[in-house]
């Protein structure tokens, strides 16, 4: 009887320690995953996040930091959740991960219309001019490979537009990031990707600091990502960030 009653008070200060308490979500710009210009603040994972909230009717209060801040905050254990991470080992030390990605980047190159066929292999890029954001990581070993002639910007428009004036034969960038943009800059009917694509697809979690009291969820936040992914939920979400900017719902790789 007292193991009993024990077990039940335990319970109820379990569900005391939630009551009223909001679980805190860490985001930075990063359009179209995060737009942080205004509250409300919205993005695809952003209403991804939301989404699971609903689901689980999870009371979440979304904060915008600058990423080394949440990543020293996760590790402190002053804030709860990210919504937009990488998975690494040294992460894992402090950071529990949803067990399946809700989102996949991935390297891509862009041409002119009609010029897909431009890179169909690796070693084509030694035959053309690639613009590239300078100071960027995208691939091994295309970072560190000085035969392939490229062209250093400091923004991402900047490419667009060589690209657009032919200074360049194509550019590369990392997806959707660099589709969006040609997207909203106006450049959606001129550019296509190149055949070619790397194997180097970058996978995107939900994290939690391993000192967060709400820990525990992200048991179920796993499963209500696979069940959104089931149901097309996610890819639905995604359509819509694009279909706002272009009429197009298409956001097929």
């Amino acid at each position: 009887m007292k193991k009993i009653i024990f077990t039940f008070v335990l319970i109820l200060l379990s569900t005391h320690s939630y009551a009223g308490k909001k679980i805190s979500v860490g985001i930075s710009e990063w359009p179209p995953l995060m737009f942080t210009e205004k509250k409300p603040f919205r993005g695809i994972s952003v209403d991804v996040m939301k989404e699971i909230s609903n689901r689980l009717d999870l009371q979440i209060e979304i904060e915008h930091f600058p990423w080394s801040r949440i990543i020293s905050m996760l590790q402190e254990g002053t804030l709860d959740y990210v919504i937009t991470i990488f998975k690494n080992k040294e992460r894992e030390k402090y950071i529990l991960y949803s067990t399946t990605p809700y989102y996949t980047l991935t390297t891509v190159f862009y041409v002119k219309k009609g010029k897909k066929n431009l890179i169909q292999k690796y070693e084509d890029l030694y035959k053309i001019e690639v613009g590239v954001a300078a100071d960027t990581e995208y691939f091994a070993p295309f970072n560190k490979d000085s035969r392939i002639n490229k062209t250093n910007v400091v923004r991402e428009i900047q490419l667009l537009r060589m690209l657009s004036k032919k200074r360049v034969d194509a550019v590369v960038g990392t997806y959707p990031q660099i589709k969006y943009s040609i997207i909203v800059n106006g450049y959606g009917d001129e550019f296509e990707q190149a055949v070619y694509r790397p194997d180097n697809d970058a996978h995107l979690y939900i994290g939690c600091s391993r000192k967060s009291q709400f820990a525990s969820k992200m048991g179920q936040i796993s499963e209500t990502i696979m069940q959104m992914k089931k149901e097309g939920k996610i890819q639905k979400i995604i359509n819509e960030y694009f279909k706002m900017e272009s009429g197009h719902v298409n956001t097929s790789q």
